[in-house]
């Protein structure tokens, strides 16, 4: 049987990975600005590609920072809460720091999303939300659409 500092453990990770995820879900993954059709269809020219470059750079140097930051916070709230004294206030405490580092990290996320939306203009970067979109709807099929049958 699972103790209940084990189960408060499992519950607070799986909070962790939905907000991770949430944060993420923004932009298109990876470099996408590096595939010649996206180029060629937003028509980038080298210096917006050099730009997203440097900024994905900076972002990434700094969310890899800020995930540390996250992963120390979450090493110490499990610490309190398998402590077998546990101490409700610290552990409220803690919970309160593992928070805002899980904000920053989604901060920092934002920033780019915004820096991206910065570099390429309005259009383009509606028409890549647009392609997002779809991207997410042909991956997840949305829940009034029925499942495909086989006749």
């Amino acid at each position: 049987m699972l103790s209940k500092s084990r189960i408060l453990l499992v519950l607070l990770t799986s909070v962790l990975a939905v907000g991770s995820a949430a944060a993420q879900e923004n932009m298109p993954g990876g470099k996408w600005w590096k595939m010649p059709a996206v180029v060629q269809r937003l028509n980038l020219n080298e210096q917006e590609i050099n730009e997203l470059d440097e900024s994905y750079r900076q972002s990434r140097r700094q969310m890899i920072r800020l995930k540390a930051d996250l992963e120390t916070e979450q090493l110490e709230l499990q610490s309190i809460i398998e402590d077998r004294d546990m101490n409700e206030a610290a552990a409220l405490t803690q919970y309160a720091r593992l928070d805002k580092a899980r904000s920053e990290l989604g901060l920092e996320r934002f920033r780019f999303f915004l820096k991206v939306r910065t570099i390429v203009g309005h259009e383009r970067f509606n028409t890549l939300m647009r392609w997002r979109e779809a991207r997410q709807n042909r991956i997840k099929p949305s829940p009034d659409q029925e499942p495909a049958t086989n006749d």
